[in-house]
């Protein structure tokens, strides 16, 4: 977010302080622990460069206790906290907020399954606070494989908090498989089969299997059809396109995850809007790949984003263009194989992006 309004030329008005503020001191102190604890740097920002922009401003004794440890490292936070006299009980927080905190809590338990490493670990003390991002600050130069699968289970820490020289245990990786989001677990299919986690007939692999199949599951982390073809797709090739990572495909596993991939369409929630979808069919769609999808061509992406507008909404419609245009029937039975096929039937000339608008007008109110 702040990448782009910065591209944007966007200045650190009032409105994007308080924003960005508010990203700070509206989440529960567990939430924001993992956060900060986990995502350290991202797109060129720490979370010390946005709070020296952002100003935020609480009287929660623990985020207060967060941005001190972010500002200024943890042995200078608790110095400032042993220092600090003031009349607030700094061990506790007070019963409305625990209240609120309890909540909070509930409301992800049955909301959504991505945030377990937030649910799992509750952070109601400044001990509780201080002991775990000892912790996160501990595994960081760890070399001892039990002590960081100690860390893990107690504290459920993520692979974003392990050393990387580290990430090549299949142990490590079998604990943080244990309580690992839904969505990781797919984005790290192929560095676990790299270290031969995932062989077959193991019991990570038919862990696997179970949770790939699970409706509910699925449901619960709400994760994009279009987000499972691109892991599908990468696994598929045994290898990553950043790196040197090479894999071993295990056959189960990704016969799972197409399974997954159209179980996924399912909880895709429909707007109940009328659509016309207009689908390139040109000789360009199948050059290249996508942004940010490097497994992906833009004639497998766009025909995934068609299917699950059809397979979604009650009134869409789909036309193929190129020089020309040719309405084409896709059910919600038809599969992914089955438009590419459709579509690499029809000839194709230059593009004419014109022509599914045209052809709407032309039929409007009809």
């Amino acid at each position: 977010f702040i990448k782009y309004t910065h591209a944007l030329g966007q200045n650190w008005g009032r409105a994007q302080r308080r924003a960005v503020s508010q990203w700070y001191t509206k989440q529960n102190p567990s939430e924001l622990a993992m956060a900060v604890t986990k995502y350290q740097n991202r797109e060129g920002y720490t979370h010390r460069d946005v709070l020296r922009l952002s100003h935020p401003s609480t009287k929660d004794p623990l985020i207060c206790f967060l941005f001190d440890y972010i500002t200024h490292g943890l042995q200078k936070a608790i110095e400032h906290l042993k220092s600090t006299n003031d009349n607030h009980n700094t061990e506790n927080i007070t019963d409305t907020y625990q209240q609120e905190v309890e909540q909070k809590q509930i409301i992800l338990n049955n909301d959504n399954e991505e945030d377990d490493e937030i649910n799992n670990k509750k952070l109601l003390t400044i001990e509780q606070l201080k002991e775990f991002l000892e912790t996160v600050e501990k595994v960081k130069t760890s070399t001892d494989e039990n002590e960081l699968i100690t860390a893990i289970r107690q504290h459920h820490l993520v692979r974003e908090h392990l050393p990387t020289n580290m990430l090549n245990s299949k142990n490590i990786w079998a604990v943080l498989l244990e309580n690992m989001p839904l969505t990781a677990m797919i984005r790290n299919l192929g560095k676990m089969s790299a270290i031969d986690l995932l062989r077959e007939d193991s019991e990570a692999e038919k862990y696997v299997v179970q949770r790939l199949k699970n409706r509910a599951q699925l449901y619960r982390a709400r994760i994009h059809p279009f987000n499972i073809l691109v892991a599908l797709e990468t696994y598929k090739q045994g290898k990553g396109f950043k790196g040197k990572l090479q894999w071993q495909v295990n056959q189960q596993v990704k016969n799972t995850l197409e399974k997954a991939f159209y179980l996924s369409f399912k909880y895709v929630k429909p707007t109940n809007q009328r659509y016309l979808i207009g689908l390139d069919v040109s000789g360009s769609m199948s050059c290249g790949t996508i942004n940010g999808s490097p497994s992906i061509t833009p004639a497998v992406g766009s025909c995934a984003m068609c299917m699950v507008t059809v397979r979604t909404e009650p009134y869409a419609k789909v036309v193929a263009f190129s020089d020309r245009l040719i309405p084409v029937d896709f059910s919600k039975n038809s599969k992914l194989e089955d438009i590419m096929t459709e579509t690499r039937r029809i000839s194709f000339g230059p593009t004419d992006c014109a022509l599914p608008m045209i052809w709407a007008l032309e039929r409007k109110g009809m």
